[in-house]
């Protein structure tokens, strides 16, 4: 799309990088990694909204059912067959002996967890984006220092949930006053971001900015530890809201910096399907590895990183194929009428 803002595909591109990495990487890395890549993704989500184009509800809720659901559901029946088929009987999925009918119901209860959804967990954060924008969809007309007011109470009332709540709730419900945060304090970011951190490149202030961001995000990382927002450990609730806020505003000054580079673009813009598809992935090299070399592989950082840019490789068959054929898989219009003119019998 000519529309797309290079900064921000280039972000989801790292960032959906340090996903695949984070799954792969048990150390320091993984543990860190974990400390924004969720957040910036609920961040630049809520940087998009626009509260004078959506007006109208029912529109919004479609819109994005078609961006979200749409490719949470397409995805997760085509994973859940593979797990159904081979993945459950493999590796560490092998030795548990998890629930068919559990996993199946899994596909619409959404919660995360090798219980439910075994066969895609990194999927939680779709039904969970689509609750939160939902919800944010009511409180964005309000003044800005009320919603101010109201994002910072969502500590607190995560912390209610992270403490008392002991069950899951459908769709990652009780993920949301967590995710609301990001989503909001991105929607609050608007326009400091689309009016000066892409209109200037490369300003002292800037730049100061950025490495105190920095700054803070490995701080209160560092008091903190390793979080996963998908299992509601958030250790000191305090420490992970700063430390994942400014993590994701750094990365987001730092890649306005780049001049467009089309390969992380194209990542960038299909990060659904490999956030999707990349532990898949990963299943088929570790079988590939087990054939050749007749060995396990061994999750240290460097093999972590290299496991990570294979997935990514592997994937690019499979993303250019939804692309051009299953386009609605990625929460995308189809450009391609051959399909439509053999199914429908399209003669124009």
């Amino acid at each position: 799309m000519k529309d797309r803002i290079f900064a921000i595909d280039a972000t989801k591109a790292f960032a959906i990088f340090c996903i695949v990495v984070a799954h792969n990487d048990y150390g320091w890395l993984g543990s860190y990694l974990y400390s924004f890549h969720i957040p910036i993704f609920f961040f630049i989500s809520g940087l998009f909204f626009n509260c004078e184009k959506e007006n109208d509800f029912i529109f919004f809720v479609k819109k994005r059912a078609k961006n979200l659901l749409i490719p949470y559901f397409s995805i997760a029946a085509l994973l859940y067959i593979f797990w159904f088929f081979v993945g459950r009987k493999f590796g560490a999925s092998g030795e548990l002996n998890l629930s068919v009918f559990k996993n199946l119901l899994g596909i619409f209860y959404a919660q995360g967890g090798i219980e439910y959804m075994d066969w895609g967990v990194p999927l939680w954060f779709l039904p969970c984006l689509f609750l939160t924008s939902i919800s944010f969809y009511f409180i964005a007309k309000l003044k800005k220092n009320i919603l101010i007011f109201l994002l910072i109470s969502l500590i607190f009332l995560a912390f209610i949930t992270d403490s008392y709540l002991t069950f899951r709730l459908f769709w990652s419900f009780d993920l949301v006053f967590t995710s609301l945060f990001f989503y909001g304090f991105g929607y609050l970011f608007r326009p400091t971001y689309f009016q000066y951190i892409l209109q200037n490149k490369n300003t002292p202030k800037k730049i100061i900015f950025a490495a105190i961001m920095l700054i803070i995000n490995i701080l209160f990382f560092l008091q903190n530890g390793k979080i996963d927002i998908s299992k509601s450990i958030y250790h000191n609730i305090l420490f992970m809201f700063i430390s994942g806020l400014s993590g994701s505003i750094f990365y987001l000054i730092i890649f306005s910096f780049l001049p467009k580079i089309k390969w992380l673009s194209y990542i960038g813009e299909n990060s659904l399907l490999i956030m999707g598809f990349h532990l898949s992935a990963l299943t088929f090299i570790k079988f590939w590895v087990i054939i050749i070399f007749n060995q396990s592989i061994d999750f240290n950082t460097f093999e972590s990183i290299v496991l990570a840019l294979l997935q990514i490789l592997f994937l690019l068959p499979v993303i250019w194929f939804i692309n051009r054929y299953l386009p609605f898989i990625a929460g995308k219009k189809s450009k391609n009428t051959y399909f439509k003119k053999k199914i429908f019998n399209d003669k124009e």
